[in-house]
């Protein structure tokens, strides 16, 4: 089993444990060579190990992820859709933009903490483009 691997299978547990934490910190360490196994350790992963592997993402801060994380915006998780708004809050990247307008204007039903965290996830992006959208979402 490889280094990454071994960290991988750390972020199981419900509750990270300190050696849970000190692998999260290992693996935002290793960021782009680790983002693979990352990516690919949630297709079987519960929803408490899907949580952990997507803040662990997030952390990693790096725009390869997005295509991963476009992905969870349609999970039928509420808790991986938070999850996924919160990651793309971290990478400040154009897209990470593009795709929380996206889904904010959608007609799709959003549950209140949905909307409130798709609203701080614009905001904590530091963007500029994103003030106009908001405005439109105070006004109506």
């Amino acid at each position: 089993m490889s280094r990454i691997a071994e960290l991988i299978a750390l972020l199981k547990n419900k509750r990270l444990s300190d050696e849970a934490c000190l692998a999260v910190l290992e693996l935002v360490r290793l960021g782009h060579d680790a983002l693979p196994q990352l990516i690919e350790a949630h297709e079987n992963a519960d929803a408490d190990f899907s949580r952990n592997l997507c803040f662990t993402i997030s952390e990693v801060r790096d725009a390869a992820s997005i295509p991963f994380l476009v992905g969870l915006l349609s999970h039928p998780s509420v808790e991986l859709r938070l999850s996924a708004y919160r990651a793309f809050s971290k990478i400040k990247h154009d897209r990470s933009l593009r795709h929380l307008v996206s889904c904010l204007l959608s007609q799709e039903q959003h549950t209140l903490i949905e909307e409130k965290i798709l609203v701080q996830a614009l905001g904590e992006l530091g963007n500029k483009a994103a003030i106009p959208h908001l405005r439109v979402l105070l006004s109506a």
